[in-house]
């Protein structure tokens, strides 16, 4: 969804709907200037990979998870 976004450096999905997402695989791959990302109430019921999820986020300082379901 957002692999190898090089000028993503935010990203704010509290309110995003993925009650139906299955996989999350590479979502942030190599989004290499992301510092900062709000996952709070996200709902990963359903959810069945979400590997390398951040993977080369060499920059992630921040991540909320509040009400990570």
């Amino acid at each position: 969804m957002f692999s190898r976004c090089k000028s993503l450096r935010k990203n704010n999905l509290s309110n995003f709907n993925n009650n139906i997402v299955t996989y999350m695989s590479y979502m942030f791959n190599g989004c290499k200037l992301l510092i900062k990302i709000n996952l709070s109430n996200f709902n990963t019921n359903n959810l069945k990979d979400m590997s390398f999820m951040f993977n080369h986020c060499e920059t992630l300082e921040e991540l909320d998870f509040y009400n990570f379901i």
